[in-house]
């Protein structure tokens, strides 16, 4: 049949149901959260991204001394990765800056390294090879990271047990730059 066309105050509002009505429980005691986006729902990624795509706006537009300092920004996501080129109390600086733009909704912490630096399930290593400087990658698991997996005796088809395997292999391939 017709469809009938949704209005962008219908969906706002409904967004705002879905960040409004967060209760969650843990450990047998029900909460309310109060600002920000639950994990589990399927619109918190999208939200995440632009409310972060509108953080770097407002980044972008402060012109802020330290931006010629960032030589790489990236974002997945929330977290970013910076390459910055300037001491590490510059950098705290700036990451206090980053943090009295939206005080209260984003947080950000920091971490300063000239040899390598973690970010996401990577480990990035910087090495000096003959007068350049190379970066090297491998895997980074969290600690707080238990490396479960579907058990090989759980009554799934073999195929998803086999693709676990698989898929974890590649993984490692896609993320190591030593093959070895």
């Amino acid at each position: 049949g017709d469809q009938i066309p949704v209005s962008t105050l219908s969906v706002m509002k409904c967004l705002d149901a879905c960040l409004d009505c967060n209760y969650f429980e843990f450990n047998g005691e029900t909460f309310h959260q109060h600002g920000g986006v639950s994990i589990g729902p399927k619109m918190a990624p999208p939200y995440s991204c632009l409310g972060m795509g509108e953080f770097e706006k407002m980044v972008k537009n402060s012109n802020h001394s330290a931006l010629e300092k960032n030589i790489i920004w990236k974002r997945f996501t929330d977290d970013i990765w910076s390459l910055f080129r300037g001491s590490k109390e510059e950098a705290q600086m700036f990451v206090n800056f980053l943090n009295s733009l939206m005080p209260g909704v984003i947080k950000f912490t920091f971490e300063f390294s000239e040899a390598q630096i973690n970010f996401l399930d990577i480990t990035m290593k910087f090495v000096n090879e003959n007068g350049k400087v190379k970066i090297e990658t491998d895997l980074f698991i969290k600690p707080s990271n238990k490396q479960l997996f579907l058990d090989f005796t759980s009554n799934h088809p073999l195929h998803c047990k086999k693709s676990i395997v698989y898929s974890q292999g590649l993984r490692y391939i896609m993320l190591c730059s030593n093959k070895q």
